[in-house]
């Protein structure tokens, strides 16, 4: 217990160093530490449940938060960004939409909604071959452990980022210049990309999404009001129930929220918790010198797909019993099994410099490009004590590339000018 308070209080100085610096609780490396401590706080209380923690993994956490924090304030010292933390607003600065734009706007969200529209009935009839009566968990098994993915299925998958992206540009559009006539576009879109999300099964999917749109959301509110936390921590909490009733995971499906919370508790704290413990695990038998065909598999499946006679390992890691099966391993398997301890700091410290890079480029010019970069990468970051969604999400970050690119250049044009409707705040 003495190791995990002492890591406990070297975590909450470097938070503090990190908000003193940066002197905005939205800084990426505030955020990161604030996730490792919750999930520290909650094994606490649970690890009665559970196997211990070890000191190796302990010392990982410190090690990876320690590389992420050097980088990020790298980064803030050399780009000048501490002088940032006393700037009074942050003007966001994107071009008023024309009609021309505004209309291409539309019909983008429309076709992507049809393309939801066919995925969703693909999946309601490929869900329906299952070897179950309930259409959510044959749909689960189908794709995630059997892997078989019908080809319009796989093909019309595509309008989900699509989805994403305008409704991040959308919210981004309307906060910098207050024009209603966004509106509709930002709720067919938002509305679409929840419903197609809950077809796809996954709550880390809706958490995505939740977390690139309350990123947004928060970084342009002038203040970080309590009320903002506090619903962003309802909608979590109702997610995780609806997945969970859904799915028959964790909960009484007949059950209401308040009566189903120690089960729902208890089922959050697992999803915590389920990393480091399992990591805790695995670690004295780990193999850590795998030469990054780990970090790197997507450019190994790439060059698979060429012809070229490449490695690739299977995404979906074997399960570990803590006591309960599970089978993810934090952000740092991949890294170590790949680098070893060194690849922990290494690749934290790099992870950092791109975050705080983000952070500086909105804060500095209030770029829409550089806040939606910034906000769908905290999903990595605010889910590191679960599993690694840097490199293992690259297909995905590919994608969001080509599409933020396109919308960004196309239709949600920056500005030289700051957009007159809105000044941000610092938290």
């Amino acid at each position: 217990m003495l190791e995990l308070t002492t890591l406990i209080a070297a975590l909450t100085t470097l938070l503090l160093l990190n908000f003193f610096f940066s002197r905005d609780v939205r800084y990426p490396a505030v955020l990161q530490i604030i996730v490792w401590l919750v999930t520290l706080v909650v094994y606490v209380v649970e690890r009665h449940r559970y196997v211990s923690l070890s000191e190796s993994v302990m010392l990982i956490i410190f090690l990876g938060v320690l590389g992420f924090s050097a980088g990020s304030f790298l980064t803030l010292s050399s780009l000048g960004g501490r002088s940032l933390g006393s700037r009074k607003t942050v003007l966001l600065r994107m071009r008023h939409l024309s009609d021309v734009r505004l209309v291409l706007a539309f019909f983008l969200t429309l076709l992507a909604i049809a393309g939801a529209a066919v995925y969703i009935q693909t999946a309601t009839q490929f869900a329906q071959t299952g070897p179950t009566q309930d259409l959510a968990l044959n749909l689960r098994y189908l794709t995630s452990v059997r892997g078989e993915v019908p080809p319009l299925m796989r093909l019309t998958s595509y309008a989900l980022p699509i989805l994403n992206t305008l409704s991040g540009f959308c919210l981004i559009y309307y906060r910098a210049n207050r024009d209603k006539r966004v509106l509709p576009i930002l709720f067919l879109a938002v509305a679409s990309a929840l419903v197609m999300s809950v077809f796809s099964t996954g709550r880390g999917i809706i958490l995505f999404f939740i977390i690139e749109m309350g990123i947004i959301y928060a970084m342009t509110s002038k203040r970080l009001r309590l009320r903002l936390v506090l619903l962003g921590l309802l909608m979590f909490l109702s997610i995780f129930y609806i997945g969970a009733s859904v799915l028959g995971k964790g909960v009484d499906q007949n059950a209401s929220l308040l009566e189903s919370f120690p089960d729902l508790f208890s089922s959050i704290s697992l999803y915590l918790l389920s990393g480091i413990l399992a990591l805790s695990v695995q670690l004295p038998t780990l193999v850590t010198d795998e030469g990054g065909v780990n970090t790197f598999r997507t450019i190994h499946a790439l060059g698979r797909a060429l012809g070229f006679d490449a490695t690739v390992v299977p995404l979906v890691q074997a399960f570990t019993n803590i006591p309960q099966p599970t089978n993810v391993y934090t952000i740092y398997l991949t890294y170590l099994k790949d680098f070893g301890w060194l690849g922990i700091f290494i690749f934290q410290f790099l992870f950092g410099i791109l975050h705080a890079t983000l952070f500086i480029a909105f804060r500095r010019t209030g770029g829409a490009v550089a806040l939606f970069w910034l906000a769908i990468l905290s999903f990595p970051l605010l889910t590191q004590p679960f599993t690694d969604g840097y490199f293992s999400l690259m297909s995905t970050w590919i994608q969001y590339a080509f599409f933020s690119s396109l919308f960004s250049l196309t239709i949600f044009r920056s500005s030289s000018k700051a957009s007159s409707a809105t000044d941000v705040s610092r938290a």
